[in-house]
């Protein structure tokens, strides 16, 4: 059974490559053809959701009920509105960036942003986990962290993280502090296990013990995991799968079924490995808003799309039964499910109701 399902996994990659929209197939002429399982909400899934800090696009159509508001500088009295809207929808946990000391600007705009959040009237009924961006590190396979010396600055970003891990709010699994490693498949080092070892006895030497969520880009198979993640983080998932690139049209026509395909074969090879698969899902998707030649396909929201993508993600979320939303504000990639003036409360609602018992 496990041999049939890679043969249907290696016959999906080249159905996907090789087909053109001229000679577009239809979901009858293969093994696609299925129906998936229908997972009930009997349990709370933990769910969080990526807040976002940007300047609006001029490109941006939809507008938030709450106006355009300051998405840059952080404004407490718009984060209190957030809350509710969160609480409304069963969102557990935001996730906030912050950039690496590498890139001192970004780190401190990242700084003064989730600081001003922190300080609503209301911000410590929300819980909050932090999202860590070192891309500024600029690693490579010829430019590991350690060439670089770049190390100690690793280890330093993580260390001056503690009166995060300190409020009362921060998220925590299983007793440890969640962090989610931005593009972690990126993290080149001589020796990821080694590397992740020291941040956690550093941070174990502080009083913070550490849920580590490494993330890599989306539809790709288990990509460096071997070495990247086994033995270094805690749970893994993807980018958002509605980033589709339009050369592979065959994942926007039959979107679930291969996300269900992709993301059981993820489930399994984690559970094998000791680590948990947590699912990523986002309502719609527009690259186009940033880049007008975005080669992206733009998918439109829609609730029973989404109410189909949520039921995929029960399926195959892990034995944590976290979900991941991407996103709750990024109205430059049109993912947000924050109330908007044409949809109003509609994906908030949609997500309580897949996700809560009630």
């Amino acid at each position: 059974m496990k041999t049939l399902k890679y043969i249907k996994t290696f016959a999906l990659g080249l159905v996907t490559m090789s087909c053109t929209v001229d000679d577009a197939i239809v979901v009858e002429d293969h093994f696609i053809d299925y129906e998936i399982e229908e997972v009930p909400v009997e349990t709370d899934y933990t769910v969080g959701a990526h807040y976002s800090r940007f300047e609006w696009s001029s490109s941006v159509t939809q507008t938030p009920t709450l106006g355009r508001y300051d998405a840059d500088g952080g404004n407490p009295s718009v984060y209190t509105e957030h809350v509710n809207q969160a609480k409304a929808a069963g969102i557990d946990y935001f996730l906030f960036t912050l950039n690496s000391q590498n890139d001192p600007e970004a780190h401190q705009a990242d700084t003064g942003f989730n600081n001003n959040l922190l300080s609503a009237s209301n911000a410590g009924e929300m819980n909050f986990a932090l999202t860590y961006n070192f891309n500024s590190m600029e690693l490579d396979p010829n430019n590991s962290i350690e060439s670089l010396g770049l190390v100690d600055t690793f280890l330093k970003d993580f260390a001056d993280m503690l009166p995060y891990f300190q409020r009362s709010n921060y998220m925590q699994v299983d007793g440890k502090a969640v962090v989610f490693m931005n593009n972690s498949h990126n993290l080149f080092s001589e020796d990821n296990v080694a590397l992740y070892q020291s941040l956690r006895e550093q941070m174990s030497g502080l009083g913070v013990e550490m849920y580590i969520i490494g993330e890599q880009n989306e539809w790709t198979p288990p990509l460096r995991y071997d070495f990247r993640f086994v033995g270094a983080v805690d749970a893994l998932t993807h980018a958002t799968y509605t980033n589709i690139n339009r050369n592979f049209y065959d994942r926007r026509n039959f979107f679930h079924r291969f996300t269900d395909q992709a993301w059981s074969y993820h489930q399994e090879k984690m559970n094998e490995n000791n680590l948990d698969y947590i699912p990523t899902i986002s309502p719609s998707y527009d690259g186009t808003i940033l880049d007008p030649t975005s080669n992206s396909f733009v998918i439109e929201k829609d609730e029973e799309w989404f109410e189909n993508f949520a039921n995929v993600a029960r399926k195959t979320a892990g034995n944590s039964q976290l979900i991941l939303v991407d996103s709750f504000n990024d109205w430059n990639r049109n993912t947000q499910i924050e109330a908007a003036e044409s949809y109003s409360n509609s994906f908030l609602t949609l997500l309580r109701t897949e996700f809560k018992v009630n």
